[in-house]
């Protein structure tokens, strides 16, 4: 993941694909890494239910 990489971005990344570290990268080299523990616990609950409120269907308006 590129150092200019959103958080959102991240946490999908990490959550889809069961990593727990993710290298971070500028100009193709390694810049660092990403811990899922560097991610605060309010972030994961926060992202955990965008995703969810992203697949449930959406009622029609007035219902």
């Amino acid at each position: 993941m590129e150092t200019d990489a959103s958080l959102v971005e991240s946490l999908t990344i990490t959550f889809e694909n069961k990593f727990r570290h993710l290298p971070v990268t500028q100009n193709r080299q390694v810049a660092g890494a990403l811990s899922c523990r560097d991610i605060p616990v309010d972030y994961w609950i926060m992202w955990k239910n965008w995703v969810t409120a992203e697949t449930e269907p959406k009622s029609a308006p007035g219902c």
